[in-house]
């Protein structure tokens, strides 16, 4: 009997059959051909064991590039397509190129590296180096997973001679039904001639394992072969212990593929000898308001390296390029909305960071993060993220408890951002989130939203009224939004200015005497 038919069905012999007639040295291949040679490519590396005993067995030696099992596994390839009617083109060359990846794929590509180095990339290579595995864990938003994306495109150019794969990098998310089976390997039901078989699976760290392997096996020495990446988003949500499995010891470092105690083991579906090379580096992304490093599973913490994100303002001030003063500076001297309302959210979440640092059943854990307020360019997007994404994440942390979310966070003030009668978040313009960011962070001297402060040496007199500058003729966007701000009540005030932050012309169109009369 064929060794292989027990693990194939013709359809499965038909359909790598066709992706091998288009397999050529350094040829184009397409996803779908790429998924057949890598079933095929995992079919060698699940029997491998199996091939190098019929080779002793029957005393069959290397084939030109070929080695002892390659050779038997070419052999029962070809003799299993005859048997089911498909062309015969099973042959070294073919094989070569899959073993060697000496093919491109369509629409894959290479990785491109980031415009820069991501910051503390140097420590986290030389962690990855020593242990294999780091994780990146902090409060949410703190860009925890594009760091990771940014530093392992980086790293693996960095590290690889020549052309990059996509195929190097690859990322998964890790949830409470997440499963060895899923990760590992597991059993997939196929009918063939109205029969149900059961074939092993792959799933994404046996997959991109082997991928790595065969690179280091590939490579002229194991200094030069390609590092690939595994990125393990929310690493923490998942039951490790079940997601791992007997897999957990073979991360590190010493017993992986070459090392002094290389351990192998063998899978629980396919009975397969598994090993992991040296090439292989996993970065997982840990959000400490779901969970403590402290309640992490123990096995884990002992081989993963944990790298701190903290919340860090100073790169949000430096991204919307904020003067040397930073925001204060921004809310005294005032400026662009955008601007004004971004330096605001930056004094009121530091200081809502620090009453949750005080708050024992939050912590430092649970404090916001600086990635909130990046890519705004309106103020109704900053708007926005406070009534969608920070107002509720609060919420949440106190399980919809308004009257301890006032009593530790807010206190007397956001009366304008959340009702605390009815115990729910209330709508707001930006003009009234700004005034209360600025009462949450205890600015007094700021700036009107939209308008310099007066730096006269003297404040205008209350009994004056203001001057219309727009009426005496001047005619700007600046003094078109100066008359609304003064002139108009709300709601048609904070109407008017969303309609203003559209665009600069509407500060050249008059609005007439029936708004302003």
């Amino acid at each position: 009997m064929n060794l292989l038919s027990a693990e194939l069905v013709s359809e499965d012999v038909k359909e790598w059959s066709s992706a091998l007639s288009g397999i050529e040295p350094n040829v184009t291949i397409t996803t779908d051909s790429l998924e057949q040679c890598q079933r095929l490519l995992d079919l060698y590396d699940h029997l491998e064991d199996d091939l190098e005993a019929l080779a002793e067995q029957h005393r069959i030696g290397s084939l030109n590039r070929a080695s002892p099992p390659e050779t038997v596994f070419l052999a029962l390839g070809r003799d299993l397509q005859s048997r089911v009617g498909s062309r015969v083109n099973f042959n070294q060359v073919k094989w070569g190129v899959l073993r060697e990846e000496a093919y491109e794929v369509e629409g894959a590509g290479s990785i491109e590296p980031p415009a820069e180095r991501p910051a503390d990339a140097r420590m986290v290579a030389q962690q990855l180096e020593q242990t294999g595995q780091v994780v990146f864990y902090g409060p949410p938003g703190t860009g925890k997973t594009y760091t990771a994306q940014q530093f392992a495109r980086w790293w693996i150019n960095e590290q690889s001679e020549g052309a990059t794969r996509a195929n190097q990098l690859e990322l998964t998310t890790f949830h409470p039904s997440f499963s060895y089976e899923d990760f590992i390997e597991g059993l997939t039901a196929k009918e063939q001639d109205g029969a149900v078989e059961y074939v092993v699976e792959p799933g994404v760290f046996k997959q991109i394992c082997k991928r790595a392997e065969r690179a280091y096996r590939n490579s002229d020495s194991s200094d030069k072969a390609p590092p690939y990446v595994l990125i393990i988003d929310e690493i923490n949500r998942g039951n490790l212990a079940q997601i791992f499995g007997e897999l957990m010891t073979l991360l590190e470092i010493d017993k992986r593929l070459d090392a002094p105690n290389e351990t192998r083991s063998r899978l629980a579906h396919s009975n397969e000898s598994f090993v992991v090379p040296p090439n292989l580096y996993l970065i997982g992304t840990m959000n400490t308001a779901d969970e403590s490093i402290a309640l992490l599973d123990t096995a884990l913490r002992r081989r993963f390296r944990f790298h701190a994100f903290p919340p860090n303002f100073d790169v949000v001030a430096e991204a919307y390029g904020f003067p040397a003063g930073g925001p204060q500076s921004v809310l005294r001297e005032g400026g662009a909305p955008r601007d004004q309302l971004v330096a605001a959210s930056i004094l009121a979440l530091e200081e809502l960071n620090e009453r949750i640092r005080a708050v024992n059943q939050l912590g430092k854990g649970k404090q916001l993060g600086h990635t909130y307020l990046f890519g705004h360019d309106r103020i109704e997007n900053v708007r926005d993220t406070w009534r969608f994404d920070i107002l509720p994440q609060l919420e949440d942390y106190y399980f919809g408890k308004f009257d301890r979310l006032q009593s530790d966070l807010f206190g007397n003030v956001a009366v304008g951002l959340i009702d605390w009668q009815s115990e729910r978040i209330a709508e707001f313009t930006p003009e009234t989130l700004y005034e209360e960011l600025c009462s949450i962070a205890g600015i007094e001297d700021y700036a009107p939203l939209g308008r310099p402060i007066e730096t006269d040496g003297a404040a205008p007199s209350s009994e004056s009224p203001p001057e219309d500058s727009w009426a005496a003729g001047k005619k700007t966007p600046e003094t078109f939004r100066k008359r609304i701000t003064e002139n108009t009540d709300e709601p048609v005030r904070g109407r008017l200015l969303e309609l203003y932050d559209l665009g600069d012309e509407l500060g050249r169109l008059d609005p007439g005497p029936s708004v302003f009369s």
